[in-house]
């Protein structure tokens, strides 16, 4: 049974989300500091996924955090303590990637979180790949930008195969994305745009 509240939930510029007021992802341009994160997951660590200033802002002495091994590196290099290997029981990952600069090789990751029986969806930088269109979730954040990651048609076709209760654009910057995006997206299939 899918217990969402959209209230719960918050999305900003690029791929950066927080569920539950503290579980973030890729946090990024935070204009406060809250500093309440219970756990930080890190998709990649190109500067939009992983910044230390927002990684800085949102983070306590208490906070765990999640990331492929190149992000752990950066994460150290600032400091940062409670960097897990292992995924809580809530988390699971699967390849996230595309050419060329986000490449297979790289071993970064999209993450599905279930939260409150809700099972959360966030894909990172990436193309429609075989294991995102393998994944169950509920809440889908997908990129729809078509620069370093799938475009807006080749995203709403990857939602309609995944089938969400609810898909969320994240990481573009044009309007046309959106027009495009809703063009192709099944009418079945609920959004919601942040952006």
């Amino acid at each position: 049974m899918i217990s969402f509240d959209m209230e719960k939930l918050f999305v900003n510029s690029r791929a950066s989300i927080c569920i539950n007021n503290n579980i973030y992802i890729d946090p990024y341009r935070f204009r406060n500091a809250p500093h309440n994160a219970k756990a930080v997951f890190i998709t990649h660590p190109h500067r939009d996924h992983l910044s230390i200033k927002d990684i800085k802002k949102v983070s306590n002495e208490e906070t765990q955090f999640y990331a492929p091994q190149d992000c752990f590196k950066i994460l150290r290099r600032h400091g940062f303590q409670n960097l897990n290997e292992k995924l809580p029981d809530y988390a699971v990952s699967f390849p996230s990637y595309c050419k060329p600069f986000h490449r297979r090789s790289k071993n970064w990751v999209g993450y599905i979180l279930t939260i409150d029986d809700t099972r959360y969806a966030t894909c990172g930088d990436t193309d429609s790949t075989p294991e995102l269109a393998a994944i169950k979730c509920d809440v889908l954040f997908v990129p729809i930008g078509g620069i370093v990651t799938m475009n807006a048609r080749q995203a709403a076709q990857c939602a309609n195969i995944i089938k969400p209760k609810i898909v969320i654009p994240i990481h573009y910057r044009r309007k046309s994305c959106k027009r495009i995006f809703l063009k192709y997206l099944d009418k079945n299939i609920k959004y919601e745009f942040f952006l």
